[in-house]
């Protein structure tokens, strides 16, 4: 289930760590790439968010959603967080993060340190490459529209996860969303 704060202090803190301005095809990448991370040491995400594949490889759908401000007037992230022509920017110097754990925060930096330096399309052409080259195999050759990228379809993809611990990931995920959704 979506959590918008947990969503927004991520990009708040992302955006932290560089300048408070980032590109936006570069930020969608790197949460891809944290919220990846994440799945694999825990079984899920930091973001909370959902993915699709599109033309540049997978995106966090809501996030990608907010950035372009299409759900105007039904949030507060426009407050915090603005798109200006390319690039997503940080309204204020003091971004809050406290709905996001110690270890979300190590896996953000432990990704941002690994890809951080990287620009935009290196980022996208790492996750467009076959998963034998040791790329992510989640992008499926989208090139118009999205196609939604499942959670169970992920943790296939990553080594280490059994049926049994997708089905208890997936099952814990519909409890949490009846009980705080």
């Amino acid at each position: 289930m979506f959590n918008q704060k947990k969503a927004q202090h991520l990009i708040s803190y992302i955006l932290s760590k560089f300048d408070r301005r980032i590109e936006c095809i570069k930020l969608i990448k790197l949460v891809y790439y944290i919220d990846r991370e994440s799945i694999a040491q825990t079984g899920f995400s930091v973001s909370t968010d959902r993915y699709v594949s599109m033309k540049h490889g997978p995106v966090s759908s809501n996030i990608y959603s907010l950035i372009n401000d299409e759900y105007r007037g039904v949030n507060n992230w426009s407050d915090s967080i603005r798109r200006e022509g390319h690039d997503v920017i940080a309204l204020n110097a003091n971004c809050e993060y406290d709905s996001l754990s110690e270890k979300d925060l190590e896996i953000v930096d432990e990704m941002l340190f690994k890809y951080g330096k990287w620009d935009k399309w290196k980022l996208v052409d790492e996750t467009h490459k076959p998963e034998d080259d040791q790329g992510f195999s989640d992008w499926k050759g989208n090139d118009n529209g999205m196609k939604e990228i499942s959670k169970k379809e992920m943790m296939e993809h990553l080594h280490g996860f059994s049926e049994a611990d997708i089905k208890e990931v997936l099952e814990q995920e519909q409890l949490n969303a009846l009980m705080y959704g």
